[in-house]
């Protein structure tokens, strides 16, 4: 099976191929004001890399946030008028998953924290592949005030918080707290298809109408599609 995984829910865009569960195609968009006019060509450009067409293509996955209001926004309209257009499934996943994903082998907790500005960071946590928490959006002290050693911080949150979550460890649990390299904090497109690959062996997917962004803090509109005849 052939999903293509679409995550633009950071600064950091990722577009993914696989199949089977393989990697066959991956490619990275660096320039988050770019997100909107790069997204496409860059979907186009990873099918060519694996000589395939988009009709190809069995499933779209995609990263649904928290992150981002317009770079999720992007995503999920750019997923969901896809699978509209060749009647194909789509599947959600949150970001904060596929960025657990890179140390999904680690049998500590994971905690992934992403900067969601006004002094918060949205967050969950998740062990030996399973969810702990539902994705929140909390400030660091409340987080904190919930982790249990051993953990490994995870994601851009760590730009802001580090100093924060090293001090509020005592010395003595320095060996059980570990803040992950940068580059393991990032949501790929090869994650996002492969986490849709193992929801759809238990579903069918999601219908193109039915998917939303995961923004958690009200207020912002979901992206819409044409009323469906």
């Amino acid at each position: 099976m052939k999903i293509l995984g679409i995550d633009t829910s950071t600064a950091i865009g990722s577009i993914g191929l696989i199949d089977e569960g393989e990697i066959i195609a991956e490619q990275t968009l660096s320039i988050s004001r770019q997100h909107a006019s790069r997204l496409v060509p860059a979907i186009d450009q990873t099918l060519k890399s694996a000589e395939l067409k988009i009709r190809d293509i069995d499933a779209v996955a995609v990263a649904i946030g928290p992150g981002s209001f317009t770079g999720v926004r992007i995503a999920v309209s750019t997923a969901k008028t896809i699978c509209y257009a060749i009647e194909r499934p789509v599947i959600g996943i949150s970001t904060l998953e596929s960025i657990a994903y890179n140390l999904a082998y680690i049998p500590s907790e994971i905690c992934v924290i992403l900067d969601a500005r006004k002094d918060e960071v949205y967050s969950a946590v998740f062990k030996n592949r399973v969810r702990q928490s539902n994705d929140r959006c909390l400030t660091i002290s409340e987080i904190l005030s919930e982790i249990t050693p051993p953990t490994i911080f995870v994601g851009n949150g760590l730009r802001q918080h580090a100093a924060e979550i090293k001090s509020h460890f005592k010395l003595d649990l320095a060996d059980s707290i570990c803040l992950a390299d940068s580059t393991f904090g990032l949501s790929r497109g090869t994650n996002v298809a492969r986490l849709g690959l193992n929801k759809l062996a238990n579903s069918n997917g999601d219908n193109p109408f039915d998917i939303i962004p995961n923004y958690i803090r009200a207020g912002v509109s979901p992206p819409k599609l044409p009323i469906k005849k």
